[in-house]
């Protein structure tokens, strides 16, 4: 059977990923170092200048996409890998997530003027579901919607190469459909076809031509790939040119599409040069998950201590103590990394080895 991506074993550690992911960390970690002080009434309007920031969570969509294609797109078809791939995506997300979830409901009471979350929030943050509840951990709605993106990939991987480009074709379809008239939606499938996933769309069109580009087989996942980006393109600048004919803004869609091209540059040069990039960034995009779970709690609770305690740094140099907060809950995520994240994967695979 005919895979998506060749047979020979791809570099999964490929250093511009992990470029990407801490410049896409630190970025949302600019954004709400910006807008976290606006939400609590500290500053009128939001520096315009940190707004760009907001475009680190697309760019973790993207890459999300990409990234299921490039490691798992040789296991399309094979059945019997979809147990591991579940475990992988499970062990990648899941406990370092439930850990700090359940860490916040416990901690949360401890903080004057905050209350213990209702049990339904707590189920619903840890099994990743939008049923109208936050999640515990803000930045946790991004997970349900990646958790979803994972789940629908191991159930059409199941089937083959044909099946994936149809579920491709189709659910383009779909999305397109509800972009363009929301009246018939409701919330099952707003949910389904929210506009996150185009970003998913594109990144999985993005890792369908990045193998054939390296390495000259088959052209049919790149024509998959390369039909799917130009059908966003598309869409996208229909929406742009004609604002008032979708709910949502077609430049979304473009945004995506830039994106998702500056991705595809990126490591077809990388898999071509073997580039090497600096030490700390590579570090800070393997530490990009604690970083990003923890960061606007730092955030928050530094605002909630500063209030009690120095209220005269946020009235007269909000700029300087929110950078300054911002760079302590890059730090925290660090050691969230190093103390947490780390020994707790290991600790899981230890355990699971053992059994096995």
């Amino acid at each position: 059977m005919r895979h998506l991506a060749h047979d020979r074993e791809p570099r999964q550690k490929l250093q511009t990923l992990e470029v990407v992911r801490a410049l896409a960390a630190l970025a949302v970690v600019v954004y709400h170092s910006s807008h976290q002080p606006f939400m609590a009434g500290l500053c009128s309007e939001m520096p315009s200048a940190f707004a760009f920031g907001k475009y680190g969570v697309p760019v973790f969509f993207v890459l999300s996409g990409f990234i299921i294609i490039f490691v798992h797109g040789r296991e399309i078809g094979c059945p019997e890998r979809v147990p591991r791939y579940f475990y992988r995506r499970w062990l990648r997300i899941w406990p370092l997530y439930a850990a700090l979830t359940l860490f916040q409901v416990i901690a949360k009471p401890l903080i004057p003027g905050r209350e213990l979350e209702p049990l339904s929030q707590v189920i619903t943050s840890l099994l990743f579901l939008d049923l109208g509840e936050t999640p515990i951990i803000n930045v946790g709605w991004t997970l349900v919607h990646e958790a979803f993106f994972y789940l629908v990939f191991g159930v059409v991987m199941v089937f083959g190469v044909r099946f994936v480009a149809w579920f491709l074709f189709v659910f383009l379809a779909l999305q397109t459909g509800v972009h363009f008239d929301q009246s018939t939606a409701g919330p099952l499938a707003s949910f389904v076809f929210s506009p996150m996933r185009w970003y998913f769309l594109v990144g999985i069109a993005v890792g369908c031509m990045t193998p054939i580009t390296v390495s000259g087989i088959s052209q049919g996942p790149r024509k998959v790939g390369l039909f799917v980006l130009l059908s966003v393109g598309l869409i996208g600048s229909v929406g742009a040119i004609t604002p008032n004919l979708g709910k949502v803004s077609g430049w979304i869609l473009l945004m995506a599409v830039l994106i998702g091209l500056l991705l595809f540059a990126l490591v077809s040069y990388d898999l071509r040069r073997r580039v090497r990039m600096p030490r700390l960034l590579v570090y800070l995009g393997a530490a990009s998950y604690s970083i990003y779970l923890v960061h606007s709690t730092v955030i928050d609770l530094g605002l909630v201590v500063l209030r009690k305690v120095a209220p005269v740094l946020l009235l007269n140099h909000l700029g300087t103590t929110m950078t300054v907060l911002a760079g302590i809950s890059v730090g925290c995520g660090l050691v969230c990394h190093e103390i947490l994240e780390k020994p707790l994967i290991r600790w899981i695979r230890n355990l699971r080895a053992e059994k096995v």
